[in-house]
C-alpha cells in the first residue's frame, strides 16, 4: 500500500519531509535483505532449519515496519476529511515512536497491536509491496504483474470497502477524480 519511504516517514504524501524512524528503519531493511540473500544463496547442504532461522530473523526485523505501515493505513481510513485524518496521523505517529523506541512501554505496544487488529476486523489487510519484496524494489520493482484487475465503479467501491477507501485512492493517485473504475488505479 505504501512505499518504504512513506512508512519510514509515517506520511502518505508523495514526498514526505520528516523522517520519523530514519536510520533504524533502513538498518532493519538491510538485515532483511542480508538474511533473505543468505537463504537464496545457500547451497543444498544447508539445513532447512538453518534457512528457517534466517527467514524468522528477516520477518522479526519487518514486524515494526509492517505495523507502522498498517497504522498509517488506519490513519488514512480514520476520517473522510483531511484535517481530522492528518491530526490522527500525527497522534498515531507519536504512539508508534513511543512503542518502537521504548520497548518497556507495553501500553503503547498494545495500542498499536489494537489498531492493527481493528483494521483486519473491518476487512482491511494491508500489503506493503516494498516491505515484502525489498530486493525487487531496490532494482526498480516488478517488470510485469499478471492478473485480472478488479472492476468496480465508484458506488461499488464505496459500498464494498472501508469508509475512507475512495479518499485513499484519490490520495495515492492525485490525478484521479474519484469516479474512476477500480481497475484504473491498477
Amino acid at each position: 500500500m505504501f512505499t518504504t519511504r512513506q512508512i519510514s516517514y509515517f506520511d502518505w504524501a508523495a514526498n514526505p519531509q520528516q523522517d520519523l524512524f530514519g536510520k533504524r528503519f533502513q538498518d532493519k531493511l538491510e538485515r532483511v535483505l542480508r538474511n533473505r540473500a543468505i537463504i537464496l544463496n545457500a547451497p543444498d547442504t544447508v539445513s532447512y532449519e538453518t534457512q528457517q532461522q534466517h527467514l524468522r530473523k528477516a520477518d522479526e526485523d519487518l514486524i515494526d515496519a509492517r505495523h507502522t505501515g498498517d497504522v498509517l493505513v488506519a490513519a488514512v481510513f480514520s476520517s473522510p476529511r483531511p484535517k481530522p485524518r492528518e491530526k490522527d496521523r500525527l497522534a498515531k505517529g507519536g504512539l508508534l515512536k513511543r512503542a518502537i523506541e521504548n520497548i518497556t512501554d507495553l501500553e503503547a505496544e498494545d495500542e498499536v497491536l489494537g489498531i492493527v487488529h481493528a483494521l483486519r476486523v473491518h476487512g482491511v489487510t494491508p500489503f506493503h509491496w516494498e516491505l515484502e519484496f525489498p530486493a525487487v524494489f531496490r532494482r526498480g520493482g516488478f517488470d510485469v504483474m499478471v492478473g485480472n484487475p478488479p472492476c468496480a465503479g465508484k458506488n461499488t467501491i464505496a459500498e464494498g470497502h472501508a469508509m475512507a477507501y475512495p479518499d485513499w485512492l484519490k490520495l495515492v493517485h492525485v490525478e484521479s477524480h474519484g469516479n474512476s473504475d477500480l481497475a484504473a488505479h491498477f
